[in-house]
């Protein structure tokens, strides 16, 4: 299972549809540098179920804290626009 993949699942068992999910996971892997690279590496074998109800935390954890999630958007935005003017 990739990390894409993982990520998919994810939202798709905290209630996104599949075409939200994925279409989440392109935007993200489209917006970060290295993005399409490392969603499709591979998880390590046996430990998928383990990566996606962390990352099932992580998403509740940051979705019950807006602040945290707009701090989170604007750090994004800031280190997108630094790459994007360096490049």
């Amino acid at each position: 299972m990739t990390l894409a993949e993982a990520v998919i699942q994810a939202r798709m068992e905290l209630g996104s549809t599949r075409e939200e999910a994925v279409a989440r996971m392109a935007r993200h892997t489209a917006s970060v540098p290295m993005g399409a690279k490392a969603a499709s590496a591979e998880l390590e074998p046996g430990h998928e179920r383990e990566f996606i109800e962390g990352y099932k935390k992580a998403i509740l954890y940051v979705e019950a804290r807006p602040n945290l999630a707009k701090a989170l958007r604007e750090h994004m935005e800031r280190s997108l626009a630094r790459i994007i003017e360096e490049n």
